[in-house]
């Protein structure tokens, strides 16, 4: 591994919004329509500014996240503000659109960060209550920005998920949208997958006892190459653990003492187990690689 400096000064020393793909998503400290895709791996960046940010008198927006569209070649940044939501295509200069939705509508408060969706097959998914975020409860929403249509739609109501003291955890897993969580207080915890047909539970993982900071200060970031479930876990989430579902095992790691959680969980991409269809997925992921060096 080698540490990566971003060229430009008035992007360095900022936390990244989100990434996909291996291209990561920045804003500016100081400009606050400012943002910049770059890919750390070449160096090269993309700087553009989001222009209805003025218009709608907002600064900073309430969640992000960017896919890949294969139906016009091209990588898709999605911007949810309070009032509206902004798509940027990211190798056409200034070629923006904008929309709303009765899902922005319904937000009456921001975190304090923005949150970063999951990205999925032309998809990216958050979880909706008063605001966005990744946990998934009795009385929340699950949305997403579908590319091929560019709007933002709501997924049928989970019926798993049917008692107050249950909290679940957005996440993806082999090339699916899935969740983690459970029951506050019970021996286990279960993780779900979407399917064509549903959702599908995919294993019970047992442990002492669940409660709701389990999934509160637990990301799950997928498979290793050894078919066990790597998580980082911790307040900070300063250590990694790994889960192995044939030994029912869990092994802890330290990361650091001072570390910068959200670099890790940013870069998780690194870590992905690829889907079986290895040939299809090493030509596609040959074609975007191509693809972001005319982007950026």
């Amino acid at each position: 591994m080698r540490k990566q400096k971003f060229p430009l000064k008035r992007f360095q020393h900022v936390p990244a919004l989100c990434s996909y793909d291996g291209l990561v998503l920045l804003k500016s400290h100081t400009a606050y329509k400012s943002y910049a895709l770059w890919n750390p791996y070449t160096n090269e960046y993309r700087i553009f500014d989001c222009q209805y940010v003025k218009a709608y008198s907002c600064t900073s927006p309430y969640a992000c996240g960017f896919c890949y569209d294969p139906s016009v070649d091209d990588y898709k940044v999605i911007l949810i503000y309070k009032s509206f939501y902004a798509i940027c295509y990211a190798s056409k200069n200034d070629h923006w659109m904008t929309g709303t939705s009765v899902h922005v509508q319904e937000l009456n408060a921001r975190s304090r960060e923005c949150i970063q969706g999951i990205s999925v097959e032309g998809r990216v998914y958050w979880s909706l209550d008063w605001k966005i975020n990744h946990f998934v409860c009795r009385n929340s929403k699950i949305i997403y920005f579908d590319a091929k249509s560019d709007e933002l739609n709501e997924l049928p109501k989970l019926d798993f998920i049917c008692e107050n003291d249950q909290l679940y955890r957005l996440t993806s897993l082999k090339g699916r949208i899935g969740l983690f969580g459970g029951k506050n207080g019970s021996k286990g915890f279960d993780v779900w997958i979407m399917e064509q047909d549903g959702w599908k539970l995919l294993m019970n993982i047992s442990c002492d006892a669940l409660c709701e900071h389990f999934v509160e200060y637990s990301v799950l970031l997928g498979y290793t190459n050894h078919d066990e479930i790597l998580f980082q876990m911790g307040i900070g989430l300063q250590y990694f653990v790994i889960y192995d579902p044939q030994l029912h095992r869990f092994k802890k790691i330290q990361i650091s003492k001072d570390s910068k959680h959200y670099i890790v969980p940013i870069c998780s991409e690194s870590l992905y187990f690829p889907k079986p269809n290895i040939t299809h997925n090493t030509r596609k992921r040959k074609q975007r690689t191509q693809l972001k060096k005319v982007i950026l």
